[in-house]
């Protein structure tokens, strides 16, 4: 029977889908910043999502195990929804375990895919248990996937993330050959040759073309075995064609010898369109697409906005593209390495979109596990600079970043990167006009080393994007540019105004313009990061000029934008709309129109700081309030007032809602932290959010709390919750029975942050029995417990500081220790012999220091870093001391190269240019050198061999070389071939920074490290090669190595780090 899922959607889903949402209105018109944020399972989420303020959170709802009761969440989904937030649901078209929501091992068995040997296709990542991989060839699996969408889409999805939708990973050489996908291939084969081009079912081409033996498969191709083929064909190297299908690199399916594998092809490249693996697979993922957009459509009348994980090829169907760069963030030692420009591949990521998707936003990520893994290692100053650097080169290449607030392995809040992620949200939102939909200038300016430069135009103006790669990797730091000027080809009448704009400074900077015949000069300034210089067109952004003291600061809320007023005179550009300017000094608000004029600020010096709420997002705009007086604080949550201004040396600041805090004054910036009083974990209010069912099961009870004990499928009503008015009040009902018995059984609130709470407040009524509940914080893998007494049947407060919660060892519980979410439970102390109830009013996380200092800095108010990324800031290691050097290797004669082997892949190829070129320098009145060049192109490995004396390694610590490098920002890749005096051969690599160009590099033994971790031992070594290596890939340019000398080195020990 031919499979159902490939019949007759191959030539029509993908055109369907992308004309029925051609057909409606662009649902991403009014969305101008995304974000990561997985998952939005808690109040405190949507709380932290508001203060951000994306406009739209991608995969923040995901299934890739069990389903969750998504109903349990459609609150939360409405609460964004009333914040103006789009909050998207998600699912893996590829994971699933045994047992996953209750499926039986026939069912897992059925859905899961397999390899040609006939197991199940396993993944394994860290050394996990992993996952299987699913069959999207079998109907039943697609049918599962569409109704686990549905899910979503009912509880307020308003599109969806499909991961992987390719099923099985491609790059494995013998996943995917189960029976549907077999059938499947069998299927494709008579369309594509009976029906295509007049085959016949037992053609002998069959055979001759194919080589398939139908002998052996009922004499047809309708009966054809494609794994029975696989196990009994003998490919190129005499083994079984089940061993290698593709008898080569998956990505080479046309290059094959296997003849039927460049017919099955690669699902993961748009270049194997015509394939098998492509073809069927973009029509399965446009059926399941299109079913999505047909339900929301016909059931609530919503256009889905959906995307998926881009993984190397752009597809057609989805409202936006989402990619992601496995390199990223780059590293070296361990640390960033910011040197590294990746605008080409942006642009190569956004040119291929724009050929299936035009004019769709491409919306790159941090993807997991291997991304957020390296970037959650790295320290926070690390971090931050990686988003400085990266983000803003996405802009530049014409696409758009999803901010990674939450994912996997990467949070920012606990990372203390969601001060920095904000205010980049914030800067993106306010300057969308002139990125979103902008196209490259046809005439682009030559960038100075060290520097993407790209000149972008949209309607509403030119942007100049610059990102600084100037990065010290000694230091971990980047290498500013002061008194920088660019210069742009430029045709047409000079603009008559350009500012610059980053979200490294908060203040709109002028940019003095110069037009020197066809070209433009800017004089920029420094650039630290990025920035961006706006040449606005007429009516996007207006320009308002007036008057103020030197370094007063003029703000325009609820707008970003703020100038600092130079030779008694500021401008400000602003979006259409803004009304008011604001002095930051004095708080006195004018008319947002040319001419106005500041009073000048009380004479002394001034109080100053930054305001973070309890998340540490920063307090924009909050009102700070002394005496009578009021004012804001800018964007970036600072505030400067004169100190004579200040009633009794204190301010009070509106920073969480509903609350006001007192703070003291000084003449030291001071950054402080707001939090709640009370944060609710459980609190009714007065109207309903829905249904309330009155018995429940997992993961769907009110406000998220939720009833867990073993074996919940056989063994019902252990708890019983419900809503219900008691003691008149609203409360959530917790029955506990005694039967039947279990091993244990407990109340689970949804999870939430405690780092900086002190106590936990109780509002509850007991059954007025003797018995008593354990109240537990449930910290994975701990619990710490402490006892409540059921025996007032009245409303009880109890607050509990955190330390009375003990664990089974009996320590209490430390806040600090715990940064990620905890969660409440109410529990049974025992096995019960009566049942036993407890009414909950309210659960509130409680703070009793409500503001706290973070930290001062003694900088002028203008240089203060806001995020303090100073200190603990650690640089690399320095170079270690030299103690006594000896010479090993020169190249005083032509001799003394010519033996050298050059070697690359591909070299004994025909036709191939050398990858590796040597040659001897020798200069006139200076040292002779090796020099290896690697030309531009392509080419997966080569190197140069220097072979050295063993003998004379034996008792040094390393080696050291006088080299010089170009470009001068590339690494110098040098390895240690060696074999051990077993035999056994091993390569060892460090990787080699030249600073500008030119430097003397030490290296120790133990920076030549194995692949497997191992590092260089020069006393277990036979024989051993120094090895220039040619970085592996393509190189835009030619790279050249020149190395004088080669000496071996004895070091002084270093301290330790």
């Amino acid at each position: 029977m031919e499979n159902t899922i490939t019949r007759g959607v191959l030539a029509t889903t993908v055109l369907v889908a992308v004309l029925s949402r051609a057909e409606t209105p662009d649902p991403l018109s009014d969305v101008r910043v995304f974000a990561v944020y997985e998952p939005v399972f808690t109040r405190q989420d949507v709380e932290l999502l508001t203060r951000v303020r994306p406009d739209f959170v991608c995969r923040g709802w995901f299934k890739w195990h069990h389903t969750p009761d998504w109903q349990t969440y459609a609150p939360l989904a409405r609460a964004c929804a009333e914040k103006g937030i789009r909050l998207q649901g998600g699912i893996t078209l590829s994971a699933i375990y045994p047992g996953e929501n209750g499926i039986d091992d026939a069912t897992f068995r059925d859905f899961v895919s397999y390899c040609a040997d006939g197991q199940p296709v396993h993944c394994s990542f860290h050394g996990g248990d992993g996952w299987y991989q699913l069959s999207l060839y079998n109907p039943k699996v697609v049918d599962t996937l569409k109704r686990e969408v549905h899910r979503q889409i009912d509880a307020g999805a308003v599109g969806i993330w499909y991961d992987e939708v390719e099923g099985y990973y491609d790059w494995v050489s013998t996943a995917g050959y189960d029976p549907y996908a077999c059938t499947a291939f069998c299927d494709w084969l008579i369309r594509k040759y009976c029906v295509g081009k007049g085959w016949s079912e037992d053609d002998p081409r069959w055979s001759t073309q194919f080589g398939i033996d139908l002998s052996r498969n009922g004499g047809s191709m309708r009966t054809f075995d494609y794994r029975l083929h696989l196990r009994t064909t003998l490919g190129k190297d005499g083994k079984p064609l089940a061993e290698n299908p593709p008898q080569g690199h998956v990505r080479r399916w046309a290059d094959s010898a296997n003849p039927l594998f460049r017919e099955w092809g690669f699902a993961w490249d748009r270049a194997a369109s015509g394939t098998f693996r492509f073809d069927t697979v973009a029509a399965i993922f446009a059926d399941i697409v299109a079913d999505a957009d047909r339900y929301a459509r016909e059931r609530y009348g919503r256009t889905l906005i959906n995307t998926y994980n881009h993984n190397g090829t752009a597809r057609p169907g989805v409202a936006f593209l989402q990619p992601h760069l496995g390199g990223q963030p780059p590293i070296r030692k361990g640390r960033l390495d910011a040197r590294a420009s990746y605008l080409e591949e942006y642009e190569r990521i956004v040119t291929d979109a724009a050929e299936v998707c035009p004019g769709q936003p491409v919306v790159f990520f941090v993807d997991w596990p291997s991304e957020t893994d390296r970037l959650t290692a790295l320290p926070r100053s690390d971090q931050m600079h990686f988003f400085a650097t990266y983000i803003p080169e996405a802009y530049a290449a014409g696409g758009e970043y999803a901010l990674p607030l939450r994912g996997y392995s990467y949070v920012a809040a606990d990372q203390g990167t969601l001060a920095a992620l904000t205010r980049m949200a914030d800067f993106y939102r306010e300057y969308a006009p002139f990125l979103r939909g902008s196209r490259v200038t046809s005439r682009q300016p030559v960038a100075p080393d060290r520097m993407t430069l790209r000149v972008r135009q949209s309607a509403a103006g030119t942007a100049v994007h610059l990102i600084n790669h100037a990065f010290s990797t000694q230091a971990v730091w980047p290498v500013p540019r002061t008194n920088l000027v660019v210069t742009l080809p430029w045709d047409g009448p000079a603009p008559t105004a350009a500012f610059a704009v980053s979200p490294d400074f908060p203040d709109q900077r002028p940019v003095r313009i110069t037009r020197r015949d066809d070209r433009l000069e800017l004089e920029v300034g420094t650039l630290v990061c990025s920035l961006l210089v706006l040449m606005p067109e007429a009516g996007a952004f207006r320009s308002v000029t007036g008057a103020a003291t030197d370094s007063l600061h003029v703000i325009a809320p609820p707008s970003r934008a703020m100038a600092v007023a130079r030779d008694g005179r500021f401008t400000l550009w602003l979006p259409p709309g803004e009304a008011a300017l604001e002095c930051l000094e004095t708080g006195e608000r004018l008319p947002a129109r040319d001419g106005v004029r500041f009073a000048p600020p009380t004479d002394g010096a001034f109080a100053s700081g930054l305001l973070l709420d309890g998340f540490g997002i920063p307090a924009r705009h909050a009102a700070i309030t002394t005496g009578t007086r009021s004012r804001h604080a800018d964007a970036w949550g600072r505030f400067r007032i004169p100190v004579a201004d200040i009633t009794g040396g204190s301010l009070s600041v509106a920073v969480e809602p509903g609350s006001t805090n007192t703070l003291t004054s000084g003449d030291t910036f001071t950054a402080w932290r707001c939090y709640a009083p009370q944060i609710p974990v459980l609190a009714f209010p007065a109207a309903d959010e829905g249904p309330w069912p009155t018995a429940q099961g997992s993961h769907a009870p009110p406000y998220g709390f939720w009833a867990n004990w073993p074996d919940k499928a056989r063994v019902p009503d252990v708890i019983r919750l419900a809503r219900e008015t008691h003691g008149g009040r609203a409360a959530l009902r917790c029955s506990f029975a005694a039967s039947p018995r279990v091993a244990w059984s407990n109340v689970n609130s949804p999870g939430f942050a405690v780092a900086h709470a002190d106590a936990v407040e109780l509002v509850y009524a007991g059954d007025g029995t003797p018995r008593t509940l354990q109240a537990v914080l449930h910290a994975s893998p701990r619990f710490y417990r402490t006892t409540i007494s059921l025996s007032e049947n009245t409303w009880t407060t109890r607050r509990i500081p955190l330390r009375e919660f003990r664990d089974n060892e009996g320590k209490s519980f430390d806040p600090g220790r715990h940064a990620r979410t905890v969660s409440f439970q109410l529990a049974p102390p025992g096995a019960l012999d009566a049942d036993v109830t407890c009414w909950l009013h309210r659960v509130t996380l409680v703070q009793e220091t409500p503001v706290r200092q973070e930290w001062q800095s003694a900088t002028a108010f203008d240089a203060v870093d806001v995020d303090n990324l100073r200190t603990g800031h650690l640089p690399q290691r320095p170079p270690p001391a030299v103690v006594m050097r000896q010479p090993l290797v020169r190249f005083s004669d032509e001799s003394s190269v010519s033996r050298l082997l050059a070697n690359w892949a591909g070299k004994l190829d025909n036709n191939t240019n050398p990858m590796v070129v040597v040659e001897r320098l020798a200069p006139a009145g200076a040292a002779a050198a090796l020099r290896v060049r690697f030309p531009a192109g392509t080419c997966a490995w080569g190197n140069v061999n220097i072979p050295l004396p063993i003998a004379r390694l034996v008792g040094q610590d390393g080696l050291a070389f006088r080299m010089r490098v170009s470009p001068p920002e590339a690494d110098v890749v040098l390895a240690l071939h060696s074999a051990l005096k077993g035999g056994e051969q091993f390569f060892y690599q460090s990787a080699s920074e030249v600073l500008d160009g030119a430097a003397e590099v030490i290296l120790p033994w133990r920076d030549f490290v194995c692949a497997n971790g191992q590092v260089f031992d020069v006393q277990a070594t036979a024989w051993v090669n120094l090895q220039i290596c040619r970085p592996s890939g393509r190189l835009t340019r030619d790279m050249t190595v020149e190395i004088e000398a080669v000496d071996t080195v004895c070091l002084r020990p270093g301290p330790a780090r």
